[in-house]
């Protein structure tokens, strides 16, 4: 059995992406606006926030792929309901 791993490299990808590109374009706006540290530091602000709503979604993207290769939840549909073992019958009667 192979092992299925998550891919570090596409977190890599996304994290880098979206806390460099914020970064270096405050930088270079500062370079040609020539102001203090107020543009990096607002790049900052901005670029933290949205590396970790990204990352995470990608992460549990990532864990999702990994748990449907490795466990998948669909039902063939070959393969008859009473062949299903574990499955408690609904106690609520209509």
């Amino acid at each position: 059995m192979s092992s299925v791993r998550i891919d570090l490299r596409r977190l890599t990808i996304v994290y880098s992406a979206v806390i460099l590109i914020p970064l270096v374009i405050g930088l270079l706006a500062e370079l040609l606006i020539d102001v203090d540290f107020s543009l990096i530091i607002l790049a900052g602000f901005v670029s933290i926030p949205l590396a970790v709503f990204f990352v995470v979604r990608t992460a549990l993207a990532e864990m999702e792929r990994v748990v449907q290769l490795v466990a998948p939840s669909e039902i063939e549909d070959d393969q008859p309901i009473d062949a299903l073992e574990g499955v408690q019958p609904s106690l609520h009667s209509n």
